[in-house]
């Protein structure tokens, strides 16, 4: 079952732990994020076996009680209770970002069956000055048996395309594998055997696990825990980068399962995925503006004039205009320009479509979109080398096109152009006086260029 799937500037961290599978106890792992995050969502999670009663842990010294009203979903497990199930606690807003180290207590259950078991913490952040990265919390919604149904991975919108020129992210949460022996499972994603897991890392306790930890942005792919970030799976390093694997522009895959022989005890509760799309895996440009000039220089008023903002294919940006009197410590501020929601450049607006795309062409769909395009009027259209992938268009985006240097914005009814706007005037100025201003350009989602340097004009 997909749970979140979200794309966004910044990245993500997945780390957790797992008590023996018949104790309790405390331990602390590590949940550093890059330094200007600002967190986006945080979700605790457990892994329930069988009927278990309510269950009170606490992270960080706050308490958070699973128990049927946050089950998100339900499976049989034959051997550990029967019917079991998927917890998730939202916890956005309760822990500062910058706690690099999270200590979590759980209260002794007796085991095996009837017990919350694996708990895993994850925090997606924002970071202005970072690419898009698309994420995915996949969860577990199939009965225990010796092979697993097929977990269908669709990256529909808000999700892109899969860039497989950066890491691809997969990390498993899983329960009760207990050895490499004779209590494995064997993963596959897309009927390629990605290798065999089982065992405990070393901070878990006996059947613990074993997870994927990871931490995901910017095209730096971290593995936590001791596991790896090259493809192959091995007991317990249940981390993957799934890129050699998938073809470029993938917009589904498959995970499944298959555990020794005559094993229904294993538990595969989570799927966390991260990747970048074809944007790629550098940031947006910022370009500072240039060409600085005033003119229709009054006693009392001004033009102050820029360019080269735009940064060639930006979209998404405002212009902070500041000026003062020389020696005033206080500057006043005008704002120019409209911030949008800048999604990867297409190549043009049209209805029909092209003859023979290359893989990655992307385009807005048009009114009365013809052939393959047909009821996706204003669409962006990605082809992926053997279909195309729609993406529904959000208010305030905006989009470059790069066969005629236009640029676009979508008011939620339409695509229309834009036009950028370079110069401001300015009115109150005291005759016969010094200014200083300089201008500050703001791009796709509020990150600051450099400021220009000062300017001086006076007055008449």
């Amino acid at each position: 079952m997909n749970y979140y799937s979200e794309r966004f500037r910044g990245g993500y961290i997945v780390n957790g732990w797992s008590p023996a599978y018949n104790a309790g106890g405390t331990q602390s792992f590590f949940m550093n994020v890059p330094s200007g995050s600002t967190e986006r969502r945080s979700f605790l999670i457990a892994s329930r076996h069988g009927a278990a009663p309510n269950l009170t842990l606490t992270l960080q010294g706050q308490p958070f009680t699973f128990s049927a009203a946050n089950q998100i979903t339900s499976y049989n497990d034959p051997t550990y209770g029967g019917i079991s199930g998927m917890h998730v606690i939202e916890v956005t807003g309760i822990f500062n970002i910058n706690i690099n180290n999270f200590v979590l207590n759980i209260p002794v259950q007796p085991g095996p069956s009837n017990r919350y078991s694996d708990f895993v913490l994850y925090r997606s952040f924002d970071r202005l000055t970072s690419s898009f990265i698309n994420v995915r919390i996949e969860l577990n919604q199939f009965n225990i048996q010796p092979s697993s149904p097929t977990w269908q991975i669709n990256l529909s919108p808000p999700l892109f395309p899969v860039n497989t020129a950066f890491p691809v992210a997969l990390g498993l949460m899983c329960g009760y594998v207990c050895d490499c022996t004779n209590d494995w499972t064997r993963v596959f994603v897309n009927s390629s055997l990605l290798g065999t897991i089982g065992g405990h890392h070393s901070s878990f306790g006996t059947c613990g696990g074993p997870l994927g930890a990871h931490l995901y942005y910017d095209n730096t792919f971290t593995a936590l825990l001791g596991n790896n970030v090259n493809t192959p799976m091995a007991c317990a390093d249940a981390l993957s980068n799934l890129a050699p694997l998938l073809p470029l522009n993938a917009v589904s895959f498959t995970l499944n399962f298959t555990h020794a022989s005559g094993n229904f005890t294993n538990l595969e509760g989570a799927a966390f995925i991260g990747y970048h799309d074809g944007e790629g895996g550098t940031p947006f440009e910022c370009a500072g503006c240039i060409d600085l000039a005033v003119t229709n220089l009054q006693p009392t008023s001004a033009r102050l004039n820029w360019n080269g903002c735009a940064g060639g294919n930006v979209v998404s940006f405002v212009n902070q205009i500041r000026y003062r009197i020389v020696g005033n410590p206080n500057w006043t501020t005008i704002t120019v320009g409209t911030l949008y929601n800048r999604i990867p450049n297409v190549i043009d607006v049209q209805s029909t479509p092209p003859g023979s795309p290359l893989i990655n062409d992307r385009y807005i769909v048009g009114p009365f979109a013809t052939g393959a395009w047909t009821g996706q009027d204003n669409s962006v259209a990605q082809w992926t080398g053997t279909m195309w992938f729609f993406i529904p268009p959000s208010l305030n985006q905006g989009v470059f096109a790069t066969s005629t240097s236009t640029r676009y914005f979508f008011n939620g009814t339409t695509w229309n152009v834009f036009t950028l706007v370079n110069f401001v005037d300015i009115f109150g100025l005291t005759p016969g006086s010094n200014y200083e201003w300089q201008v500050v350009n703001v791009d796709t989602d509020g990150a600051q260029c450099a400021p220009t340097p000062i300017q001086l004009f006076t007055t008449p």
